[in-house]
């Protein structure tokens, strides 16, 4: 598989220092399609390329709703423990936990406020900053309350003093918020 960078045009600096390399969001990935695959998607005339993208924002908990959403979800959560992604990591349940903290965003979507959709933006843009310190942190040994949720100035509201009775160690989710 060959990456050739695009990110040196046009696009936004990342958002993360480790957005570089192998990690950077704006990517063009070159590779070949194994041929069963090419075969399946085109006796379904889908093509692969809307494939891989389905698959990609349904394993990210990212994209439209839609009715069979989330038992797509929760086939790819299955899939990815399965594989045994982050098992050096992460146990399968914290994994399932890391899914529910990125729904929990997307859940959170404005429908069609303009103002809010802004808001939301830039909201999620340091949620997701912070969802990530806080798992990054934990597997390091460090504990995530040093790691602030810088969200909450946007918001102008703490969350309550005990969210809907969650362990300290869980993601607040579109309930807890």
């Amino acid at each position: 598989m060959k990456k050739s960078n695009t990110n040196s045009k046009g696009h936004n600096p990342p958002g993360m220092e480790w957005q570089t390399g192998h990690y950077e969001r704006f990517a063009q990935y070159h590779f070949i399609l194994p041929y069963q695959f090419l075969l399946l998607c085109r006796l379904v005339e889908v093509p692969p390329e809307r494939v891989l993208q389905d698959f990609m924002e349904n394993l990210g908990c990212e994209g439209a709703d839609c009715e069979q959403r989330d038992m797509v979800q929760a086939c790819l959560i299955d899939y990815f423990i399965a594989h045994g992604y982050g098992r050096q990591h992460y146990t399968p349940e914290q994994i399932r936990k890391v899914f529910k903290g990125m729904d929990a965003i997307n859940g959170l979507f404005p429908e069609e406020d303009e103002a809010m959709i802004h808001n939301h933006v830039l909201w999620r843009d340091q949620y997701h900053q912070y969802w990530f310190n806080r798992w990054f942190l934990k597997l390091r040994g460090t504990a995530h309350k040093s790691v602030s949720p810088p969200f909450l100035s946007i918001v102008k509201a703490g969350p309550p003093a005990d969210p809907a009775g969650t362990a300290p160690d869980e993601m607040p989710t579109a309930t807890t918020i």
